[in-house]
């Protein structure tokens, strides 16, 4: 074992020093933009650099796009029976009616949180892990049995290799934790082996599919020191921000790209041309002022005897008489203007989100297609989350099979441990394609009499989860027997009226309707009616039939000359 930990350190050092130092150096120069504190070394004294904090916004607007705040769970059995279409529509109303709620309401939001790393880092893990609380002390069930961890991935060194579903084989945890004393609290053993070296703590973490092992300031706090991994697997799920590409060379720095790498160049030229402007705009805002004279002038005396501001009156007197008064003027070109607007087109055009908030077309439609557009550029990242939280949902129930104690009520062992896809939904709706889809599903359903059933019109078209549509089809069906029933719908209509005290208007209703319905009678025509068709007679003879009463009359016989 000794020989095994030996090994696992030495790739940890290996990890950290050669595989992802160069992607480090990347992730921490686009921290510098994100946090808007990167160097302009254009600008030089007395100018000041004005910042516009754009590399937060190209990180932190795309988020609030293009996530849903009501994401959708699908499961997929593997097998056709009963059983399994069962168990998973008690997996899908676990997951979407009591999971996800709590989910959204972790502060931050998770998933956004997910997409802000793929953009800032170029990569994202989830973590997931056992809720302690439920398999230890006193087991209190308290929130979910498994948590949901979204780390940053500046700490996570994760091995180039991993599985179809992105579980990587090897993954290093390694990070300066700051309250020492909480740690002492939660793992004794540190205390009992040897005193923390300072208010930090060199933390650290090791996992892979057979073993894990924890260490802080060189003491394992693991019991026992590297430790079985009871899950099977490491609890890590890694995307990629598919703005780079794999090196045949394995540098992962090609592959690990933020979305604010390639515009550096301009976020920092447009700080340059903001600083510049904006510092020339303040500086001679008070112009300064020279006298240009051949004489000899009291100076002293000139500065204390002229005043400077509004409706100030001064008199100079026996001065030469070629003295003048120089304003110093200067003023920015307007090429200077249109290459700062030139400069934000570029970048609005590379990141069109970073623009939220302001009108970018003519229309409503025109408005919405281009969010549209906006948005295609960052479906592989939404889909890249939306995958790993299948994957994260997928290893989360997993776990709940395997460790004693962690069943969520509603559920059986055997539904825990049915072999099924898992599909989630997190984009949000756009509302061009939302009305072309339901469009088009509700052709293809047809009342029926479609190609589709009505299962799966509700959820490709609609995006309601099965067990949704089938608490609607229930609904639907109980309508048809109900309301859209004659019988029925007259006697709950007698009810009703019987209920409010109503039943003798109810009979007069009835046969005056029986009245209206002999031959030759008809509905009287309101006076608005009766204007608007003497409004439109234009012969004695009509006006006298416009307000007859009852059936429509033949009219008289005609004889020619008669």
């Amino acid at each position: 074992m000794d020989e095994k930990l030996d090994n696992i350190k030495e790739s940890r050092k290996y990890f950290i020093d050669v595989l992802y130092s160069t992607v480090r150096k990347e992730q921490e120069i686009d921290q510098t933009y994100i946090d808007d504190t990167f160097e302009v070394p254009e600008i030089h004294q007395p100018h000041h650099i004005y910042r516009a904090g754009l590399g937060n916004r190209i990180v932190d607007s795309p988020a609030e796009h293009i996530i849903t705040s009501n994401p959708q769970v699908f499961f997929f059995p593997r097998s056709t029976t009963k059983a399994s279409t069962e168990s998973a529509l008690k997996l899908s109303a676990l997951v979407n009616e009591q999971w996800l709620p709590v989910i959204q309401r972790q502060n931050p939001n998770l998933f956004k949180e997910f997409i802000k790393s793929q953009l800032g880092r170029g990569e994202a893990f989830f973590k997931v892990v056992h809720n302690e609380s439920w398999v230890t002390g006193d087991k209190i069930k308290d929130g979910l049995p498994v948590r949901f961890l979204v780390l940053d991935p500046m700490v996570v060194y994760a091995s180039p290799e991993e599985n179809d579903e992105g579980i990587p084989d090897k993954v290093f945890v390694s990070y300066q934790i700051r309250q020492s004393k909480d740690l002492i609290v939660k793992y004794p053993i540190l205390k009992e082996r040897s005193p923390l070296k300072g208010d930090t703590v060199d933390w650290w973490e090791f996992y892979d599919s057979s073993s894990r092992y924890i260490e802080a300031d060189g003491i394992p706090v693991s019991k026992g020191g590297l430790q079985r991994n009871i899950y099977g697997s490491t609890p890590f799920i890694r995307k990629y921000s598919g703005f780079g590409r794999r090196s045949p060379s394995g540098d992962l720095s090609t592959l690990i790209v933020s979305d604010i790498r390639r515009s550096r160049d301009l976020i920092r030229e447009e700080c340059a041309m903001r600083s510049n402007m904006a510092s020339i705009l303040f500086l001679f805002a008070h112009k300064s002022k020279t006298l240009l004279t051949s004489g000899t002038i009291d100076v002293d005396k000139m500065q204390e005897e002229v005043q400077w501001g509004e409706y100030v009156w001064n008199v100079i007197q026996q001065v030469p008489s070629d003295t003048k008064l120089v304003e110093t003027n200067i003023e920015l070109t307007p090429d200077v203007y249109a290459r700062h607007s030139q400069i934000i087109q570029e970048l609005n055009q590379r990141h069109p989100f970073i623009t939220s908030g302001f009108p970018l077309g003519t229309s409503g439609r025109q408005q919405d297609m281009t969010e549209l557009s906006g948005m295609r550029r960052y479906d592989s990242t939404v889909e890249n989350t939306e995958w790993a939280f299948a994957t994260a949902l997928k290893m989360a129930l997993k776990i709940c099979a395997t460790i004693p104690g962690l069943k969520p009520e509603g559920v059986s062992q055997k539904d825990l441990e049915t072999e099924f896809d898992i599909k989630v939904f997190l984009k949000a709706k756009d509302p061009i394609m939302e009305d072309r889809r339901i469009t088009l599903g509700d052709r293809l359903w047809n009342s029926g009499k479609g190609s589709i059933s009505l299962s799966r019109f509700h959820t490709e078209y609609q995006g309601l989860t099965e067990d949704e549509s089938k608490r609607e089809i229930a609904r639907m069906l109980a309508d048809q027997i109900t309301i859209y029933n004659p019988e029925v719908a007259e006697v709950m209509g007698m009810v009703a009226a019987e209920e409010s005290g109503m039943e003798v208007w109810l009979e007069k209703a009835r046969e005056r309707r029986q009245q209206m319905e002999k031959p030759g009678m008809r509905e009287p025509l309101p006076p608005t009616g009766e204007q608007r068709v003497q409004g439109e007679v234009q012969t004695p003879q009509g006006n006298e039939e416009a307000v007859m009463r009852g059936g429509r009359q033949s009219p008289a016989g005609y004889t020619r000359g008669g």
